[in-house]
């Protein structure tokens, strides 16, 4: 997968989803209308979903970051 759409990759840095059905996507290397070309594995018919590393569980749950102290932790010697 090549993205050639510099709007697209600003997205994906944003952390927004990606869907296929949204964006000009090709299989062919001569469509330079294309924002995204498939080199190897999908077709342009196949639909898909990019996710930038977001986790359902964490956004329903909204889990919260908190320090540990390292005395707490436990280490092996």
């Amino acid at each position: 997968m090549v993205i050639r759409a510099t709007h697209v990759i600003e997205r994906l840095m944003q952390g927004h989803d990606l869907v296929s059905d949204t964006l000009r996507v090709s299989d062919d290397p001569n469509a330079p209308e294309a924002e995204i070309l498939l080199v190897r594995g999908l077709s342009a018919a196949t639909g898909f979903v990019i996710n930038p590393g977001r986790n359902v569980v964490a956004d329903l749950f909204r889990p919260r970051i908190s320090p540990i102290p390292c005395d707490d932790l436990i280490t092996m010697e």
